[in-house]
């Protein structure tokens, strides 16, 4: 076809990045074209990014008194310009991080730039803490790319704690990720955390622990972090076909010192995509009181199975409350299940 592009070995080239065997193609045209088509694309992507905002988180220091500006080139700012079009005189859903969240913030001006004066009521306390999700997180830390993506999602669905764990399957330059340098790599967590909690509504941020040496980690820290008897401990994996049946999410019992010593809370702990080491660290696991649960045979993606297993496990912790108070038998059997025989496989 005379449309198609002949292009010459590297070895026979000549100086020019334009030369080619064929009819010659307008290159500039084709350039323009490129240009558009790009700028389209980030333009798209940009509105997406804005229309995730369903509330306006601040930081501490972006509030003098009851008063927070935003500039105009701010992404929330142009949140409320472009999208929610709205005037000086009307209300806004803002939020501290870690702080109280109101839907009743005024809107007192907007300055020539665009920028944003906003006034919180009067009556709100702002730094009043906000509940922490009941639900904690121990992930086997995924590969750089798919975290960026999990973290806003485990934030849009509450977590207290995310514990980002090593594991055998886990490779050791997942750590070198942007994410966990020493200059910027926590600011850029946690916007990624704070883009899931614009998202939801929410303020409180989760917090973030490394366990590169998950052993030790277990040994020293697990129970300082999660006390036994006021966190169920559940350990997801697939259910391989010869062993015996795991459990599932909606089995779990509150912990019996929930009601005495705090809210009770529930630890998922959710391996690489593959699951975790068998035997070795489904035995460390259990072996820490771990209870063995499933959502079946199939090998799942991390960020699907934190999904997955998040979403059942808040609506298990929130019918924990209205529940008759286990005894203890009950919480012995299914705190301590049976040792899956994974020597069968061999």
């Amino acid at each position: 076809s005379d449309d198609c592009l002949h292009v010459a070995p590297r070895s026979l080239r000549g100086n020019s990045r334009a030369e080619s065997w064929g009819k010659p193609r307008d290159w500039d045209s084709l350039h323009r074209r490129m240009l558009v088509s790009r700028a389209c694309l980030l333009t798209s992507l940009s509105l997406a990014h804005v229309r995730g905002l369903n509330r306006l988180l601040f930081d501490a220091h972006e509030l003098s008194g009851r008063t927070v500006r935003i500039p105009g080139e701010d992404r929330r700012a142009q949140h409320v310009n472009t999208i929610l079009k709205r005037s000086p005189g009307d209300t806004l859903r803002v939020g501290l991080l870690d702080g109280a969240p109101t839907d009743s913030a005024l809107l007192s001006a907007i300055e020539p730039d665009g920028s944003l004066i906003i006034e919180l009521p009067a009556a709100l306390d702002v730094c009043a803490p906000p509940p922490v999700p009941r639900v904690d997180l121990l992930l086997a830390l995924p590969r750089p790319l798919q975290l960026e993506r999990i973290l806003p999602m485990v934030s849009q669905l509450g977590v207290g704690t995310l514990v980002l764990a090593g594991a055998r399957k886990v490779e050791l330059c997942y750590w070198g990720s942007h994410l966990f340098r020493e200059i910027g790599g926590a600011e850029r967590t946690r916007a990624l955390l704070v883009d899931g909690l614009s998202q939801s509504g929410e303020t409180a941020v989760p917090k973030v622990v490394r366990a590169k040496n998950f052993r030790r980690w277990c040994a020293h820290e697990l129970d300082v972090l999660f006390p036994r008897n006021q966190v169920a401990r559940v350990l997801a994996h697939p259910q391989r076909a010869g062993l015996p049946p795991h459990g599932r999410v909606r089995d779990i019992v509150e912990p019996p010192g929930g009601s005495a010593g705090g809210p009770s809370r529930m630890l998922i702990a959710v391996g690489p995509e593959g699951g975790w080491d068998e035997p070795d660290e489904i035995e460390l696991l259990t072996h820490h009181g771990f209870t063995l649960i499933t959502l079946g045979e199939r090998v799942l993606r991390s960020d699907i199975a934190v999904v997955s297993l998040l979403t059942l496990a808040h609506d298990l912790v929130h019918t924990w409350s209205n529940r008759p108070t286990p005894s203890a038998e009950s919480v012995a059997t299914v705190a301590q299940p049976a040792e899956p025989d994974f020597a069968s496989l061999v």
